[in-house]
């Protein structure tokens, strides 16, 4: 069993998700432990199988009712978009654990999606306060502070993800997005040109163009 389960972690960091979860289904039928299980759970979530991750979680809770089970329990079903049932475990993950930075932070992404900018920055608040180190919290502040046209907390909020990740590629295209709102054309393209130097695909219709112009 823990050769099979040692083989899937293998295949998993290569990012060959269908051999994982063969080993991984192999050393479940040799021993059904949490781990392999557990295991096979990560999998399916990072393969984008939400519905399998689900049912996996919802076994792993029976015999483990941890913070971390129900807070990846529910970021399946927000992938799925079932944004009260990803709430729900959300604050069940919260009941046990209180200082759980991850489950605020992840409240605050269905906070934004549902348009409650003022709850998504409450909850990145409290993210933070427990994990002053949680890039993604301070991320996600910026990007509803973005909605609500708070430009300059944005844009401290995106300075502190770059000095916490300089690498941290949404950061540059959100910051230019204040920077261009605030009429800083300058730092907005530099912002920009960054976020495509690094790889950017999902290319920003409007910041093409404002840059293009600035030219």
């Amino acid at each position: 069993m823990v050769t099979f389960n040692n083989r899937s972690f293998a295949y998993y960091q290569l990012g060959n998700f269908e051999k994982a979860i063969s080993d991984v289904n192999r050393a479940i039928e040799l021993d059904s432990s949490m781990t392999a299980l557990g295991n096979r759970a990560h999998y399916y979530q990072i393969s984008g199988n939400h519905q399998a991750a689900i049912k996996d979680y919802n076994e792993l809770i029976q015999q483990d009712s941890s913070v971390e089970n129900f807070n990846n329990l529910g970021l399946s079903f927000y992938y799925l978009d079932e944004y009260d049932k990803a709430v729900l475990n959300y604050r069940r993950a919260l009941e046990i654990d209180s200082t759980y930075s991850e489950s605020y932070n992840n409240l605050s992404l269905i906070y934004v999606a549902k348009g409650q900018f003022e709850l998504a920055i409450n909850s990145c608040n409290q993210s933070i306060t427990y994990n002053p180190d949680n890039v993604y919290a301070f991320g996600n502040r910026g990007w509803a502070n973005n909605f609500l046209e708070n430009y300059d907390s944005a844009i401290i909020d995106f300075n502190k993800v770059l000095e916490l990740d300089s690498t941290f590629l949404a950061a540059y295209v959100n910051r230019a997005i204040s920077y261009a709102n605030l009429g800083n054309l300058e730092k907005a393209c530099s912002d920009y040109g960054k976020a495509v130097e690094l790889g950017l695909n999902d290319r920003q219709a409007n910041l093409e163009e404002l840059c293009t112009n600035k030219r």
